[in-house]
């Protein structure tokens, strides 16, 4: 059984868009499939240093981007909540399982569930 089988209920296209999904070591994809998703993720999994960005144009939830990479005890998965100039880099740290519910739910419908458990990031 692969990582995704839990999730997978049918091959599935982006219900919203256009996305583009980016990551350190491969060219950039625009208007990626579910399944371009998926291998980038899966790659994030397996190489200790790779990060993933699934990000949208508009953002009709205020969420502009989902993001992730490999940290002691799990995965940081960050969001950039607002618009434009005005976005809030939020994060919180997650288990595979959630950082794959995530990103399956970012990519279906733009949302990201319990927004107010992510923490601001301060730089």
């Amino acid at each position: 059984m692969g990582i995704f089988d839990r999730f997978k209920k049918k091959k599935e296209e982006a219900a919203l868009g256009p996305f583009k999904l980016e990551n350190f070591y491969d060219a950039p994809i625009d208007n990626p499939t579910w399944e371009q998703v998926q291998a980038r993720i899966e790659k994030m999994l397996k190489v200790s240093d790779e990060h993933i960005l699934l990000s949208l144009d508009s953002a009709p939830h205020g969420v502009s981007y989902i993001q992730s990479i490999r940290v002691e005890g799990g995965f940081d998965v960050q969001i950039g909540v607002g618009k434009d100039d005005n976005v809030t880099l939020m994060s919180k740290i997650c288990t595979e399982e959630e950082l794959i519910a995530r990103f399956t739910k970012y990519y279906k419908t733009a949302e990201v569930d319990d927004i107010d458990r992510f923490k601001p990031m301060a730089f």
